[in-house]
């Protein structure tokens, strides 16, 4: 639990993260395969592109999906974190209603703070890290406060104003966690991320479809536990608002 009052930690999250995760990982990847499976279904019925340009149609198109998909994924996941930190198991059809229900204010902040992410980094690649830890914690901030599509952005900066370099050793810690994550998927299955190997055969195509859809699963579902409960330990570390507090929004 992160009690109310409770000074922001880059290890307590951390540890909280992991600890949630691994907890609930049965629920957090059912929740992953729900939100995961048209992308996936997509990809097996679009079958092997036929050129270059097809391939990178497919690509952007299940980049895209997955990207909405995670938006919508990220209330349900708020909710199981709240309740995990309570010491509640959290149960998949009360996950699925909050997510569904916040699931178009949600999107639009996530695609928002993708954006004004990506739009920094033109200039410089920092700039756009930066705006990313500004905006790290819009999305819960969506999914538990509703101050609607800008006032999340607001409650953001807000919230993780004084600890943004701490929220970028957060997530220099993740990008390793998930690069170290698809370096081991990538001796699972040599044959669907080898670069000199050119897919062909209908079981190929499909290995990588899966294998995608799996690394897509394990790491959204991680990034979403690690950004709800970074925006948990704010509330506690800046306002005093605590787990046991946050709770009763989804009563």
């Amino acid at each position: 639990m992160i009690p109310s009052g409770a000074s922001f930690s880059v290890g307590d999250v951390l540890y909280k993260t992991f600890s949630t995760y691994f907890r609930n990982l049965p629920q957090l990847l059912l929740i992953a395969l729900l939100f995961q499976a048209p992308v996936v279904i997509y990809g097996l019925v679009a079958g092997v592109p036929d050129d270059q340009d097809a391939f990178v149609t497919y690509t952007v198109i299940s980049m895209v999906a997955g990207l909405l998909l995670f938006a919508m994924m990220m209330g349900a996941v708020m909710y199981l974190v709240v309740e995990d930190l309570n010491g509640r198991r959290a149960e998949i059809g009360a996950s699925l209603r909050i997510g569904l229900t916040r699931a178009v204010p949600t999107l639009v902040v996530a695609i928002l703070v993708y954006l004004l992410s990506v739009i920094a980094m033109f200039p410089l690649i920092f700039p756009g890290w930066i705006v990313w830890c500004i905006l790290f914690v819009a999305v819960p901030a969506s999914v538990i406060e509703r101050p609607g599509i800008f006032g999340a952005l607001g409650r953001s900066a807000k919230l993780t104003k004084g600890n943004r370099w701490q929220l970028f050793g957060l997530n220099i810690l993740f990008v390793l966690i998930v690069v170290g994550f698809f370096i081991v998927l990538a001796l699972v299955f040599p044959d669907a991320y080898s670069e000199e190997r050119t897919v062909i055969t209908d079981d190929d195509w499909a290995l990588r479809v899966v294998s995608n859809a799996v690394s897509q699963m394990v790491t959204f579902a991680f990034g979403s536990v690690l950004s709800a409960t970074a925006y948990v330990a704010l509330r506690a570390d800046k306002e005093g608002v605590g787990a046991v507090d946050l709770a009763t929004v989804f009563e």
